[in-house]
């Protein structure tokens, strides 16, 4: 019995050396990054979101009041054909940031390569903040572009631009 004892000992000792932690995910915003994939009308996120969350976070230098933990990929048929785009949003503010994302071959891809028609749409995030206050996508003559909309009157709306290189 000492016998069995000692070499099911010796063998987790041995498996617990050999195991290793998963690497944490790190995302850089200014590279190419396949964030979903779209399937039967579904739209299902490739990425680690909390990994993606502390990357706009980090490499935005967001204030911690401004800080991003919700993550959503909606998308605005605004646009002809539709446009996904990724949101993020502040569960303790009324802070929003929001990125088209290129709908190649039903991978929602964020990334700057473009046409010079639609680089600005997909090269930068766009922010609002204040309460009432959201993103909304417009399109008029063949140009889709980003504003800050407000549902009351009495609300104002910050709209700032951030171009990760």
């Amino acid at each position: 019995m000492r016998i069995k004892g000692l070499i099911v000992l010796c063998i987790v000792a041995l498996m617990a050396f050999n195991y290793t932690t998963p690497e944490e995910t790190v995302y850089n915003l200014s590279q190419k990054i396949t964030v979903a994939e779209v399937k039967n009308g579904q739209v299902k996120v490739l990425i680690n979101e909390k990994a993606f969350l502390k990357a706009a976070n980090d490499e935005m230098t967001l204030t911690p009041k401004h800080h991003v933990d919700a993550f959503k990929i909606l998308k605005n048929e605004a646009v002809p054909g539709g446009l996904y785009y990724i949101e993020m949003s502040s569960t303790k503010s009324s802070f929003k940031l929001v990125r088209a994302l290129y709908n190649r071959n039903n991978k929602l891809v964020m990334d700057k390569e473009a046409s010079d028609n639609d680089y600005l749409l997909h090269s930068y995030f766009v922010s609002c903040n204040g309460y009432g206050c959201s993103p909304a996508l417009v399109y008029e003559d063949e140009q889709a572009y980003w504003i800050c909309e407000s549902s009351t009157e009495n609300s104002s709306c910050e709209r700032s631009v951030s171009i990760i290189n």
